[in-house]
């Protein structure tokens, strides 16, 4: 078991040293990998080709008395995989994480992750929305699956009658897959005014780009954000 201390060394890397690709992963697994206190070493036949990780999301916009959009509440599912690295070195009770372990976990993963938005890109007016603070809601372990949810607060109030707002979700680097869950409510609206609607486009299928992917290894890093070209778009609107 790697020590903590040889962990954040190794992600201090990820982020500082841009001339070596092997080592600038910034995405969801180099940033979160500090509090889990491990590190994948080695890649084998079966870790060929991004993505290498997965991620579910719920995502609810939330509205004021006045009708306006004020914040974004996110509930990320987590793979297996992922999963059991990232809680095989924190305290356990009758092989259960223990709650403030997960507390702790989720501070980290979230500051992490706060200095690269989230992995988010979203939009209102033709302007981009800056997403700054975060506030923890929980992360939980419910079955083999780590689930977080979080809220994030935007500057100022939105107005959706005038302008939609649009986001996307992505690892950059496309080492993990990032879309909504299937189903009727990928998207929620919390306190929403009357004639306000939601739409997930899935990505545009792209067969040069699914190959590119799927050439790279597991510490090989694209030299443009791949990512985005598997990015669904979403967006809600007000009348």
């Amino acid at each position: 078991m790697l020590r903590t201390s040889l962990i954040r060394s190794s992600i201090l890397d990820c982020v500082h040293r841009p001339t070596e690709p092997n080592l600038r992963r910034l995405s969801l697994l180099c940033a979160m990998l500090l509090f889990g206190g491990l590190l994948l070493t080695a890649a084998n036949d079966s870790a060929l080709a991004h993505p290498h990780e997965w991620i579910e999301m719920q995502v609810e916009i939330v509205f004021d008395d006045d009708g306006k959009a004020v914040a974004m509440r996110h509930d990320w599912i987590m793979d297996e995989f992922f999963s059991a690295y990232a809680v095989s070195d924190i305290p356990s009770e009758n092989g259960k994480p223990t709650p403030k372990a997960l507390e702790d976990l989720m501070s980290e993963m979230l500051t992490n992750i706060q200095e690269i938005s989230f992995f988010i890109k979203a939009t209102h007016a033709g302007a981009s929305v800056p997403l700054i603070s975060y506030k923890p809601i929980e992360l939980t372990m419910p079955d083999r699956s780590l689930r977080m949810k979080f809220e994030l607060p935007f500057l100022g109030p939105l107005d959706l009658t005038q302008s939609p707002f649009a986001y996307q979700i992505y690892d950059p680097e496309y080492y993990i897959e990032m879309l909504h869950i299937e189903g009727p409510k990928p998207i929620l609206l919390a306190g929403a005014p009357k004639g306000c609607r939601w739409e997930v486009e899935p990505p545009t299928e792209n067969q040069e780009m699914t190959a590119y992917a799927t050439a790279l290894d597991q510490f090989e890093a694209p030299t443009f954000e791949l990512g985005a070209f598997f990015a669904e778009e979403a967006s809600i609107a007000c009348q």
